[in-house]
């Protein structure tokens, strides 16, 4: 039997990774320890206080250009909002897209009633955890959040570590929490975004992300999603061994397509 080996380093296609706005770009270093062998992995630092999500966009997409050939863009919750700015900006840059439930809330204010609803309700929630912070009160802020964010335990369920880290983001998820809400482009935005895209969403999510995100995939003409049993908004950080084959599937699938492969049509004799 012949041993396996692994497919060579396709170095035309380099991977940009973006994070969520609790973490850094450290969150991606088991994906690129997983694809070391198959793709370079750019893990990017997002910057903090950078304007709009469309400023940021257009940062990291000149920092794309660098390359100087597309790239496989991956994104989580903000960053995940941040590569469909850089998509729909500089749809040239991105050979595909892979998101884990990305933040891009306010298409949620241009679907059905029971988005809008949740919309709104969102729109409070970070009201109410900029006031919070204002008010010198960021853990009770943040705490109310998750409560909203993840109703069955909220708060009370957060692992102590998880807790730490959202205290010290907090000032950056709410900004970043404004941020996304500001976003004026509508779901028919992406119509002409010909990228093939995969949405990853945790099936424990709260319905505020899981609306989100099929809203995206439903925009996105060469979209599919996928549902992933047992985990929740922070799994390409908690569970990424669960995640990551996911990642590595679809940047595999594009650039081992059919035709480059040289399979048989299907009805050739």
């Amino acid at each position: 039997m012949t041993a396996h080996r692994p497919m060579p380093a396709d170095r035309d296609a380099p991977v940009v990774a973006l994070h969520t706005s609790m973490t850094g770009s450290e969150q991606w270093a088991p994906l690129a320890a997983q694809l070391a062998s198959w793709y370079p992995v750019h893990a990017v630092d997002l910057p903090e206080n950078a304007g709009t999500v469309a400023q940021t966009a257009a940062r990291v997409a000149a920092r794309i250009a660098s390359f100087g050939r597309p790239v496989h863009l991956v994104g989580h919750s903000f960053g995940g909002a941040v590569a469909l700015g850089v998509a729909l900006q500089r749809p040239g840059l991105v050979r595909s897209l892979t998101l884990f439930e990305p933040a891009a809330f306010h298409v949620l204010d241009h679907g059905a009633p029971a988005d809008r609803l949740l919309h709104a309700a969102l729109r409070t929630r970070a009201g109410m955890l900029r006031a919070g912070i204002a008010a010198g009160e960021p853990d009770a802020a943040i705490a109310a959040m998750v409560d909203f964010w993840t109703p069955e335990g909220g708060w009370a369920a957060v692992p102590e570590r998880m807790r730490a880290a959202l205290a010290a983001h907090v000032t950056r998820i709410s900004a970043d929490l404004d941020r996304v809400l500001a976003e004026t482009w509508r779901p028919e935005s992406l119509a002409g975004l010909r990228i093939p895209a995969l949405l990853l969403v945790g099936m424990d999510s709260a319905e505020v992300a899981i609306r989100t995100s099929a809203m995206v995939a439903a925009a996105l003409p060469q979209a599919e999603i996928a549902m992933l049993p047992g985990l929740g908004h922070m799994a390409p950080v908690s569970a990424p061994d669960w995640v990551n084959p996911r990642i590595q599937q679809h940047i595999a699938r594009v650039e081992r397509a059919p035709a480059r492969l040289g399979w048989p049509e299907p009805n050739a004799a």
